[in-house]
């Protein structure tokens, strides 16, 4: 039977820091102890076999024994940029399931049609953790700060080496048409009134290109986690 997975930052090539939480579900509902063997991932790809060698309520310090996995991001790095859901119950689905299909990063965005304007940014970084570990992932994507979609749009513009897709009702051109292979995509997802004529021509006048998901109109969350499981079975994100 595998050990449980935990997350640990690590301090140095021989030891590893687990924060508060993961602390917590050590110790306390796992019963482990100074000594004890746990396996950890540092969320870059590598899963650790460590041993606790100092614990407190707060922190646990890993001995790091010996690297059991280490694998590479090969395929292209996927960006999920969205509008948090009015309902925080579907805006945390969605980073669970993104997580778990795969994404490099997730870009939380406000918009002129926005029904949410704030997020719990450590909360949804504690939802991420636990759906890379649930989903036996070696990666841990970043969760960035809220942001106005203007600042993405302005960035996106002036970046290279990464392709920017609008998932938008009408379009035309299928995800599954997109040809070659982008080192970075990034996919936006709109709020439930959709993002408005403006911020659709100043996409445009980028040079973002807008896709379609389908023939219906979906949810926010759908979308999103439609969006990212094309893209993952067009470019077999690992």
């Amino acid at each position: 039977m595998s050990l449980p997975l935990f997350y640990g930052k690590l301090e140095s090539d021989q030891s590893a820091v687990l924060n508060e939480s993961e602390t917590r579900h050590c110790l306390k509902v796992l019963r482990k102890k100074e000594g004890d063997k746990i396996h950890f991932s540092d969320g870059n790809g590598r899963r650790y076999l460590g041993i606790i060698r100092q614990s407190s309520k707060k922190r646990a310090v890993v001995e790091v024994v010996d690297i059991l996995e280490s694998k590479e991001l090969t395929c292209v790095k996927i960006t999920l940029a969205f509008a948090p859901t009015k309902s925080s119950n579907r805006f945390e689905w969605l980073i669970e399931k993104a997580v778990e299909i795969g994404v490099y990063q997730i870009e939380p965005f406000v918009s002129k049609h926005s029904e949410r304007r704030k997020i719990n940014t450590r909360r949804a970084g504690d939802i991420a953790l636990s759906a890379m570990k649930q989903s036996g992932r070696l990666f841990l994507p970043e969760i960035k700060p809220l942001r106005p979609l203007e600042e993405l749009i302005e960035e996106g513009g002036k970046e290279e080496g990464r392709t920017h897709l609008v998932a938008a009702q009408g379009a035309e051109e299928s995800i599954y048409a997109l040809g070659g292979s982008p080192p970075e995509l990034v996919v936006y997802i709109g709020p439930e009134g959709d993002f408005s004529e403006s911020e659709m021509k100043v996409m445009h006048q980028n040079d973002f290109k807008f896709v379609t998901l389908g023939n219906y109109r979906l949810r926010t969350e759908t979308a999103g986690v439609v969006a990212v499981t094309q893209l993952n079975s067009i470019f077999q994100q690992q």
